[in-house]
C-alpha cells in the first residue's frame, strides 16, 4: 500500500508541477494520506484551471469603450482589431457631461494590472475639440495608466483639431512597471502655437499659453522603448516628474519644429503684435522685445525631468527641433548614452553625477551643452553643421569635479566659432537672446579636442584644460593649460 502511495504522489507531483503541493504528508496512515492527497489534487486542479497562470485565451475588442471596460482586468492579452478610432466615439457629449457631473476629467483610464495590449495598425484620432468641452484641471492626463506592469504594444494615436484646455498630457504613466513599446503620438491642442516660450509661460507670461503635452511619467520602473512622439504643439515631448525611478527610454524620439524670429516680428495682427512682441525676460541688447536672428523652437524639449530620479538611463534616443533636446537636470546620477541633439535651441543640459557617453549634439541655433552641480562626466560630439542664426556659445560650463570632453564629429569641425565659456551659467531660461553671467567652477578637468576657441571666466579656481582651440580669456586660477 505504500509503495503504491509513493507512486501515486510521484505521478499528481508530475501531473501538477506547476501547482504548490506537498511531497509527503506527516504522521498520516496511507489511508488518510490518500484521502489528503485527493483532496489537495481537486484544489490544485482548479488552481490550475482557474487560477492567474492559467493560460486564457486573447481579449479582442473592437471599440474604445470596449477597451475601457476590459481595462480593469488582469493578466489578459488584450488585442484592439486594427483600425481606425475616434475619440468621440466614447466620450459622446452626454458622456463628457457625466465625467464633469461626477468630478471626473480623463478620458480614459486603465486601472488594471499585468495586462498586454497588442494595438498594431490601431489608430486612434484623438479629437482635440474635446478637450476643451471635458474642462479639466490643468496638468491633468488624458489616457492615465494607473494600473501596473502593463505593456502596450503598437499603439498610435494622432491629435486633430486645435481645441486647447488648461493644460496637461495625452499621455500618463502613474503605475510601477509599465511600458510602451513602438508606439507613435502625434501632438496637437496648444494655444498659441507657433512661438515657443518666446512670450513666456505660467504666471510670468506676457500672453499665456494653453499647452499640450505628449508623456508624463511618473510611475517607477516605466520602459519607454523604441517610440515617436511628434510634437506640433507647445509642451513637452517627455517628461518625468513624482521623482519616478529606475525609468528607461530607449531609442526613442521626439521631433518638433522652429522658426524664425523674423517671421514671428513679421505679423501684422494677433497677441504678440498688440503687445510689441514683449518678452518676460531682458535680452542681451538691454529690452525686453523679440530679437530677430534667431531660432526658436515651437514646442518645449524632447526629454526632460523635473525632480530627483535614481536609476535614470536613456538609451539610443534622438531629440530634433525642440527647445531643449535632453534637459536631465536631476541631481541623482543619471546615465545617457548613444543620444543625440539635433537642430534644437539647446542640446544637453545636465547635473550632478550625469554620465553622458557616445553622445552627440549640433549647435546650429544655440549651445550644444549647458553643464552644472558636480561630479558630472560628460563625452561629446560636436556636429559640424551651422546655419545663418545667432549663436552665442558652444557650451557654457560651471559647478565642480566635472570632467568633460568635447570632441570634433566624423564630418570634420565647424566652420563657424562659438566659444567654449568655462565659469559661466546658461542665460536666462536658457534663451539664446539672453546674456549669460559668470559662475563659481572649481576642479574642472576639461578637455577641448576642437578647434573652438575657451573663455575662462574669473570664478574658476582649479582647472585642468587641454585644448585644440585658442584660450581667448583666462581669468581664473589655478588654470593649469595643457596643449
Amino acid at each position: 500500500m505504500a509503495e503504491r502511495l509513493e507512486k501515486k504522489e510521484a505521478r499528481l507531483a508530475t501531473v501538477y508541477s506547476g501547482v504548490m503541493l506537498p511531497m509527503t504528508i506527516p504522521h498520516q496512515s496511507p489511508r488518510r494520506q490518500s484521502g489528503v492527497w485527493l483532496f489537495l489534487m481537486l484544489i490544485g486542479l482548479g488552481q490550475t484551471l482557474c487560477g492567474d497562470s492559467a493560460p486564457r485565451p486573447d481579449v479582442i475588442v473592437s471599440s474604445l469603450k470596449e477597451l475601457v471596460e476590459v481595462a480593469d482586468g488582469r493578466n489578459q492579452v488584450i488585442r484592439m482589431k486594427p483600425g481606425t478610432y475616434r475619440l468621440s466615439e466614447l466620450a459622446t457629449k452626454r458622456w463628457i457631461r457625466q465625467q464633469r457631473k461626477e468630478g471626473r476629467s480623463r478620458f480614459m483610464e486603465l486601472k488594471g494590472s499585468g495586462n498586454r495590449y497588442l494595438m498594431q495598425d490601431v489608430v486612434i484620432e484623438w479629437e482635440t475639440e474635446l478637450r476643451s468641452e471635458m474642462r479639466a484641471p490643468t496638468h491633468t492626463g488624458e489616457l492615465v495608466v494607473t494600473g501596473d506592469r502593463n505593456v502596450f504594444s503598437g499603439l498610435t494615436i494622432k491629435c486633430t483639431g486645435h481645441g486647447v484646455s488648461r493644460g496637461g498630457q495625452l499621455v500618463e504613466l502613474r503605475g510601477r512597471g509599465n511600458v510602451l513599446e513602438d508606439c507613435y503620438f502625434e501632438i496637437k491642442g496648444s494655444s498659441p502655437y507657433g512661438y515657443g516660450d518666446v512670450f513666456g509661460k505660467g504666471g510670468e507670461a506676457v500672453i499665456g499659453h494653453y499647452k499640450h503635452s505628449a508623456i508624463r511619467v511618473a510611475g517607477d520602473d516605466s520602459r519607454l522603448l523604441n517610440c515617436k512622439v511628434l510634437m506640433r504643439s507647445f509642451g513637452h515631448g517627455i517628461f518625468l516628474q513624482d521623482d519616478a525611478a529606475n525609468v528607461l527610454i530607449e531609442n526613442c524620439q521626439v521631433v518638433g519644429e522652429m522658426r524664425k524670429t523674423e517671421e514671428m516680428l513679421a505679423e501684422r495682427k494677433g497677441r504678440p503684435f498688440e503687445r510689441d512682441f514683449q518678452m518676460v525676460f531682458r535680452t542681451r541688447e538691454g529690452s525686453n522685445r523679440l530679437l530677430p536672428g534667431y531660432m526658436k523652437s515651437l514646442c518645449e524639449d524632447g526629454f526632460r525631468t523635473y525632480g530627483q530620479h535614481p536609476g535614470l538611463v536613456l538609451r539610443g534616443c534622438r531629440a530634433k527641433n525642440v527647445r531643449g533636446g535632453f534637459e536631465i537636470r536631476s541631481e541623482a546620477g543619471a546615465i545617457i548614452e548613444n543620444c543625440s541633439a539635433i537642430g534644437c535651441e539647446r542640446g544637453f543640459w545636465v547635473s550632478s553625477g550625469a554620465r553622458l557617453r557616445n553622445c552627440r549634439a549640433d549647435a546650429q541655433y544655440g549651445p550644444a551643452l549647458f553643464l552644472e552641480g558636480e561630479e558630472a562626466s560628460v563625452e561629446l560630439e560636436i556636429l559640424p553643421q551651422v546655419s545663418d542664426r545667432k549663436v552665442h556659445g558652444l557650451a557654457m560650463i560651471h559647478g565642480q569635479g566635472h570632467e568633460v570632453i568635447l570632441k570634433a564629429g566624423l564630418g570634420g569641425e565647424r566652420r563657424r566659432a562659438v566659444p567654449i565659456w568655462i565659469g559661466y551659467s546658461a542665460p536666462a531660461r536658457g534663451d539664446g537672446m539672453a546674456s549669460f553671467g559668470e559662475k563659481r567652477a572649481r576642479r574642472l578637468d576639461i578637455r577641448n579636442r576642437t578647434r573652438m576657441p575657451v573663455r575662462v571666466g574669473e570664478r574658476v579656481d582649479g582647472l585642468s584644460l587641454e585644448t585644440l582651440g585658442p584660450v581667448e580669456e583666462n581669468k581664473g586660477r589655478g588654470v593649469q593649460l595643457n596643449k
